[in-house]
């Protein structure tokens, strides 16, 4: 039977129930589940069950010296859509493209290279309902994403309007 406290002498046999307070000998085999507290020596390898605590090692800090190549930030595309009444895509040209890039860059405080577009007919029945869907997507910095979107997201059709007739004075 077991007993309310640990033997000091290790027995031959283990007793049939756990006992209710852990052993003072140490064991050669390792427990399945992990300890609560951190060993206080080092380890070889890695664990293979993640720890419930951080390590109490720090880790090495990054250095001063700066690199000769500069860092790759992130991209994020930010994707929309308008539609212009009364176009269609026949009327597309070149210049009509850079005019709606333009437009859409200036509402976004970007550059216009880093707009593209692709364009569809909305409607083909009737050619006073006819209009161009202008899909675009806007390649940007991690950091400018959200600057990007809350611009875009704030674009009134007025304001668009004016855009477009900038950038088509611009050509």
């Amino acid at each position: 039977l077991p007993t309310v406290t640990p033997s000091s002498i290790p027995q031959a046999l283990p007793t049939t129930l756990p006992t209710l307070s852990p052993s003072s000998i140490p064991f050669a085999v390792p427990t399945d589940s992990p300890t609560e507290l951190p060993t206080s020596t080092p380890q070889a390898s890695p664990t293979v069950v993640p720890t419930f605590r951080p390590s109490t090692i720090p880790t090495v800090p990054p250095t001063e010296v700066t690199t000769s190549t500069p860092t790759v930030s992130s991209t994020e595309i930010v994707s929309g859509s308008t539609t212009l009444n009364g176009i269609s895509s026949s009327d597309m040209t070149a210049t009509e493209e850079e005019v709606i890039t333009g437009a859409i860059a200036t509402n976004a405080g970007v550059d216009d290279s880093s707009v593209s577009i692709d364009y569809s007919d909305t409607s083909r029945r009737r050619r006073l309902l006819a209009g161009l869907l202008i899909e675009y997507t806007i390649a940007v910095s991690e950091t400018r994403s959200m600057g990007v979107l809350s611009s875009l997201e704030s674009m009134t059709a007025t304001a668009f309007s004016a855009s477009l007739v900038s950038e088509a004075s611009k050509r």
